[in-house]
């Protein structure tokens, strides 16, 4: 079997003794040099060929997809894309999806934010404390244009103060009162302080504070409603950057550690929800504002966010649809993109920091948030190992885990594995499958085709 391939790596792993290598041990096979030829007896034994790169300097176009490489063999796989790929921040991602598009532009407005505060000399906090409000008075807030099909401007809403605790305030826009119980807003506050907060401050950090009141603010209004005629065009929570500092630092003016939520948002959706948001301010403020470094790159900022909803024991139907889209599709599932906003690509950062988790422990994740560093760079940095070392178990990881060939190299953790069979709880990847017997197959899951031959 003869691969032609350009800054490509070949994993093989045997599922039967082959000569020194142990079932389920990956053996790595360097096309760097363009081409390689493996020799494989079928007679006996069957194996697992990953094809992937980890080329990281790929211009990317579209939803940010890159072809930096092909590969060719015998079976005609076709072209894939890759593992990882490098995002230079002053491109913009084009023809995406509105809720995608909100998502880049979201991530791209921290950089920015971050590259104005450095050059300004960091962030400084304030001294005065904003005086706290009480129960049915009202503030006002400044809404982005950009995250609503409303309004084609940033507008002031006027917001009345429905419930607060320990460590969030909860308003209401004026317009979404009926919308909305003071029952069910006061038991969402009072989850996070109790559940949420401590949780995903102790694994990632703090929190900013730039109105020094000791809380997050949670804005509900029809702002964030969907487009109705407009698919994925909506949110159910934002956290905007901008809504931190004050116009002269580049903000809209709210100076407030806030949410935008929906007013729709279920009851079982909103813990998962405001755990993926409040690790996007965390990251924002550990990057910037404590460090007046960059902020983190989005896949990877997304891929945090994704494990803040396991921290609080909620693995939330959209991260599952991105799992099984990534396992699915996994050739679309390139690191390093722009953005995350695309689910195959969801599922790949999340599916990537798992593994960290694995290989590293649980306290992996809090390195790569309290640091001024991102991307790759900063997984380096936090793990010690180059990224090619790294994603070398990753892809054995994806592929072997809960299978029994190799222990070490699976998923221990929940919802990764299945509770009463500890094998996987998650899809296994598609698969090409060449039989040495000949014939094709092909449903919707896997392709099988003949090698061109037994030699």
């Amino acid at each position: 079997m003869r691969y032609l391939a350009s800054s490509l790596f070949l994993l093989l792993i045997c599922f039967q003794p082959l000569f020194a290598q142990e079932i389920g041990e990956p053996f790595k096979v360097d096309l760097a040099e363009g081409s390689t030829t493996l020799t494989l007896d079928f007679s006996d034994r069957d194996y697992q060929l990953i094809v992937y790169s980890t080329q990281t300097d790929v211009e990317t176009s579209g939803f940010g997809i890159g072809h930096p490489f092909g590969f060719s063999e015998t079976a005609a796989f076709g072209d894939s894309e890759p593992a990882m790929v490098h995002f230079d921040g002053a491109r913009r991602p084009t023809n995406l999806p509105n809720s995608a598009s909100l998502e880049a532009t979201l991530r791209n407005q921290e950089r920015g934010l971050a590259g104005r505060l450095q050059q300004s000399g960091g962030y400084h906090a304030p001294a005065a404390k904003i005086v706290s409000q009480q129960i049915g008075s009202t503030r006002d807030f400044v809404f982005p244009g950009y995250a609503c099909w409303i309004i084609e401007e940033d507008t002031t809403i006027t917001a009345v103060l429905y419930a607060t605790s320990q460590r969030a305030n909860a308003y209401v826009d004026v317009a979404d009162t009926s919308r909305v119980s003071k029952e069910q807003i006061q038991a969402q506050v009072d989850r996070f302080s109790t559940k949420t907060y401590p949780k995903i401050t102790s694994a990632f950090g703090s929190e900013s504070d730039v109105d020094n009141d000791g809380r997050v603010h949670f804005l509900y209004t029809h702002l964030t409603d969907p487009d109705p005629n407009v698919l994925f065009a909506g949110a159910w929570g934002i956290f905007d950057a901008l809504a931190l500092l004050p116009a002269r630092q580049g903000g809209n003016g709210n100076r407030s550690d806030m949410f935008y939520v929906n007013p729709d948002l279920k009851p079982n959706d909103f813990d998962p929800v405001i755990a993926h948001e409040f690790q996007h301010l965390i990251s924002f403020n550990q990057h910037v504002l404590l460090r007046n470094g960059q902020s983190e790159e989005t896949w990877l900022n997304e891929g945090l966010s994704h494990v803040a909803e396991d921290l609080i024991g909620e693995f939330s139907r959209s991260k599952r649809l991105d799992v099984d889209v990534f396992f699915r599709n996994t050739e679309r599932g390139a690191l390093g993109a722009p953005s995350s906003p695309e689910q195959a690509r969801r599922g790949a950062a999340y599916m990537f920091i798992r593994s960290l988790i694995e290989e590293f422990g649980s306290g992996i994740v809090t390195r790569l948030v309290q640091t001024s560093k991102s991307g790759v760079a900063n997984i380096e940095n936090a793990t010690g190992s180059p990224i090619v070392d790294i994603f070398e178990r990753h892809v054995s990881r994806l592929f072997l885990s809960g299978l029994g060939l190799n222990p070490r190299l699976n998923y221990t953790t929940a919802p990764l594995v299945n509770n009463i069979s500890q094998g996987r709880a998650f899809p296994l990847p598609m698969e090409y499958v060449l039989w040495p017997e000949g014939g094709y197959q092909h449903n919707h899951d896997q392709w099988a085709v003949k090698p061109d031959s037994f030699g």
